[in-house]
């Protein structure tokens, strides 16, 4: 495959890539073919019927194609993982599968303050992913600050000890988006405010 050694990407991605690049394809990227991604059946991953977002499958799609875009161009995106903490009580009534209402109005709040070319999907029950293309680590932090404390006040309206945290990195030329989102969440820790 042709393109910058540091940045490995599979074959499949560049394929995929190249496709939607060179109009190959019959969508481009993620927003226009969201309507089909929501149209698949449930439970398999690729949507979250809950929230509305993008699911764990669709994600792991989202970041194999945004590392083949960001090593063909030599272009940065940043991960952001948003995580609510503090409604244990809530997951023991509601179960962890079932989605608080709370959890629904934060995943809605995440995409509201994305942009349209923001990609944002649920990871798990109180997690979520965030891709923000063209953005490097320091721009993140407007995103983070613009949602933050609206899914804080969310988060408490369920559980007043209940927090929101955030982690993001950018992908580098040594760093892929797949090793960003891993350094992503363990930086959530670090953001958990006090009391």
């Amino acid at each position: 495959m042709e393109g910058p050694p540091f940045f490995p990407v599979s074959s499949e991605a560049a394929r995929r890539f190249d496709e939607v690049a060179t109009g190959r394809s019959s969508s481009w990227g993620f927003h226009v073919a969201e309507e089909r991604v929501r149209a698949l059946p449930d439970g398999r991953g690729w949507h979250d019927a809950e929230t509305g977002l993008f699911g764990p499958r669709t994600w792991a799609v989202i970041l194999d194609t945004e590392s083949a875009r960001c090593a063909r161009y030599r272009r940065t995106a940043t991960v952001v993982i948003a995580e609510v903490v503090g409604l244990d009580d809530l997951e023991s009534v509601w179960g962890a599968d079932i989605a608080p209402p709370e959890i629904k109005v934060i995943g809605s709040l995440l995409r509201s303050g994305a942009r349209s070319s923001d990609y944002v999907a649920r990871l798990g029950p109180r997690r979520f992913g965030i891709l923000l293309p063209e953005t490097d680590e320091i721009a993140a932090v407007n995103f983070v600050e613009r949602v933050r404390e609206r899914c804080v006040a969310a988060a408490k309206q369920a559980d007043p000890d209940a927090q929101c945290s955030f982690g993001w990195a950018d992908a580098t030329r040594i760093r892929l988006l797949s090793a960003a989102a891993d350094l992503a969440v363990g930086r959530l820790s670090m953001d958990v405010e006090p009391g």
